[in-house]
C-alpha cells in the first residue's frame, strides 16, 4: 500500500468512525474504531506477509490509563487496563513501563519497527509480534487518558502516515 492508499484508508476510516460513533458511550466507541481498523486496515497485507487472513495486524485494541491506589502493599500510581480490542485477548492490566504506558505518560505517539529494540521494558501479549504502533487519545486539556495500540507479525509494519 503506498503513502497515498494509506492516507486515503486512514481517512475513509476517522469517516466512518465520526459517523458510526454518535450517541455511543466512551468503551462503545473505542470497539467500534477497533473494528473498525480491523476491518479495513487489516486486509491490506504486504507482499511476502507471514501473517495470517492477509492481514498485516495481529491485533488492535485501546487500553484506558487508570490510577493505582492500594494501601497493602502501598501501590500508588498509574496503570492501563483493556477497554476493547481485536482480534484476539491481550495483557491487562499493564504497568507504564511498556510501550502503551510510555505513549500515555509522554503524550505522543510511538513507532516501534522492531519490538526487540525496546528490551526487558516491552510487554509481549503475543510472543510473534515484531512491530507495534501506539497513539495517544488526548481530552480537551491535552492529557493522555487512552491509547489504541496497533500489533504486527511484521518488521516495520507501520510509518507515520
Amino acid at each position: 500500500m503506498t503513502a497515498s492508499e494509506r492516507t486515503a484508508a486512514y481517512a475513509e476510516l476517522a469517516d466512518a468512525a465520526r459517523q458510526r460513533c454518535s450517541g455511543l458511550d466512551m468503551p462503545a466507541r473505542m470497539q467500534l474504531v477497533s473494528d473498525l481498523v480491523w476491518q479495513r486496515l487489516g486486509s491490506h497485507t504486504k507482499p511476502g506477509t507471514p501473517h495470517a487472513h492477509g492481514r498485516p495486524y495481529s491485533w488492535i485494541g485501546f487500553y484506558k490509563r487508570q490510577a493505582v491506589r492500594s494501601p497493602a502493599p502501598p501501590v500508588h500510581g498509574d496503570q492501563i487496563i483493556l477497554v476493547a480490542c481485536r482480534d484476539k485477548p491481550a495483557c491487562s492490566p499493564i504497568g507504564m513501563h511498556g510501550a502503551c504506558g510510555r505513549c500515555c505518560t509522554a503524550q505522543h505517539p510511538l513507532l516501534v519497527d522492531d519490538v526487540s529494540t525496546l528490551g526487558d521494558s516491552y510487554v509481549a501479549c503475543d510472543p510473534h509480534d515484531v512491530s507495534e504502533i501506539v497513539v495517544p487519545c488526548l481530552d480537551e486539556s491535552g492529557a493522555c487518558y487512552a491509547v489504541i495500540d496497533g500489533d504486527s507479525f511484521d518488521r516495520a509494519a507501520f510509518d507515520q502516515t
